[in-house]
């Protein structure tokens, strides 16, 4: 990174107050001085009302691209949100992204056939569907499948691509199964079925490496032309003046604060998590490259018990030295405690998480600050560099593997490390 110690990155911090969004969900954020009668009205993850049929949807909101997460941890939701950016930047594609959970698929027939259906598939636990994938993934691998109109598939085109861990014995076999089952059934896959590889730590690579030839191929097949990315807001952060970081109804990092009904109540799920307490946690030994840790936890009064093979939940803070230069490096040092609300500036945009909220909540507890940069979110700031030379190095940067390897090393720059280097 030597070649960028001169570089006046740190400008960047004026206009990256536009990009926090980014960081988490692959959107951009603009900035507008508009308050807005309800702070629910930013959480864009009601469903009530909703329509369930996804054609429907897209008609209604003028889409030509749906792209379809299964996702457990957040992870297949974030690349999916990424190739909605992309799309609509680069080829200019209406998209719009969707939890599978949320929508049903006996009409998956009537796709019309200038329309693309993407799917970002993460593999769970023995070869299993992520939790909003199960629907999805029994309907269309029933034996005595049916749509709308019949039994195939042949009017869809679709994309794919999975996320799993190579030390697991059925490595991305959710993708793959979805990949096998839509092609028996009639079905065109654009490109290659896309797997990255966590368990090789190779997954922003694989991912990288797989999305270039598919837009290439997505491009041929709908004759779409590559235009230069053009930055378009997906949510608008609205100042609240009236409000404080002590104000009652402001989210300061708690999972599951509910400011209409007060404690939170059950049924719990992982929209509505139930905060338990470590009740008793004892090391079981230790040896050189591992530890064995006994825990308990306390679920006492939530009306929960245990089974076999349940998972828990880690609700995780960034470290204060990263929030603290993350802010100092966008400029936010100043401004870590003022109220902000996100709003969706697009229908089916969701905003990722509660408001009205704090820069400094957001980035202790929403972001994931402290992960190595990615090339991909390197290119992306590309554009809004200081100068042309800032631009040609943050690109090649961003584009040339080995040149940006060569660079980093094995320095692992997270994203204000970066810009502040």
């Amino acid at each position: 990174m030597a070649e960028l110690d001169t570089l006046d990155i740190i400008v960047l911090g004026a206009i990256l107050l536009g990009t926090i969004a980014y960081f988490t969900k692959g959107s951009l954020w603009g900035v507008v001085k508009d308050p807005y009668a309800s702070s629910f009205a930013a959480n864009a993850g009601q469903k009530s009302g909703r329509t369930r049929n996804f054609i429907e949807k897209m008609d209604e909101t003028d889409k030509n691209c749906i792209v379809f997460y299964g996702s457990q941890t957040g992870t297949a939701e974030d690349y999916a949100s990424r190739l909605a950016k992309e799309g609509k930047s680069r080829f200019g594609l209406n998209t719009m992204v969707a939890d599978l959970e949320d929508y049903d698929f006996e009409n998956l027939d009537e796709v019309p056939s200038d329309k693309i259906v993407m799917f970002v598939l993460a593999t769970y636990g023995e070869g299993e569907p992520t939790d909003n994938a199960v629907e999805f993934y029994e309907h269309i691998r029933g034996d005595d499948v049916t749509f709308s109109n019949g039994s195939t598939l042949d009017n869809l085109k679709y994309v794919a691509f999975g996320l799993g861990n190579n030390t697991y014995e059925h490595y991305n076999a959710i993708v793959r199964r979805v990949d096998e089952t839509l092609t028996k059934l009639g079905a065109t896959r654009i490109g290659t079925a896309g797997e990255g590889d966590d368990g090789a730590g190779t997954m922003e690579e694989d991912f990288l490496a797989w999305k270039d030839p598919m837009w290439a191929a997505l491009a041929d097949s709908m004759g779409l032309e590559e235009r230069e990315a053009v930055y378009e807001p997906t949510f608008a952060i609205v100042d609240r003046d009236t409000l404080t970081a002590e104000s009652e109804e402001v989210y300061l990092g708690e999972p599951n604060k509910n400011h209409l009904q007060g404690t939170p109540k059950g049924p719990y799920n992982a929209q509505n998590p139930y905060t338990a307490e470590v009740a008793e946690s004892r090391e079981l030994f230790k040896s050189k490259d591992r530890s064995c840790i006994h825990m308990e936890i306390d679920v006492s009064g939530s009306n929960l018990s245990y089974q076999t093979g349940d998972h828990i939940a880690v609700w995780p803070s960034n470290a204060g030295f990263q929030v603290d230069l993350f802010l100092k490096v966008l400029g936010l040092e100043g401004k870590r405690n003022h109220v902000i609300s996100i709003k969706a500036l697009e229908p089916t945009a969701k905003v990722p998480f509660p408001t009205p909220t704090t820069y400094d909540a957001i980035a202790r507890y929403h972001m994931e600050i402290g992960a190595p940069v990615s090339r991909q979110m390197i290119s992306t700031l590309a554009a809004f560099a200081p100068n042309d030379e800032v631009k040609a190095e943050m690109t090649r940067l961003g584009n040339d593997k080995d040149y940006f390897h060569d660079k980093t090393g094995n320095s692992f720059y997270n994203i204000a490390q970066f810009l502040e280097a």
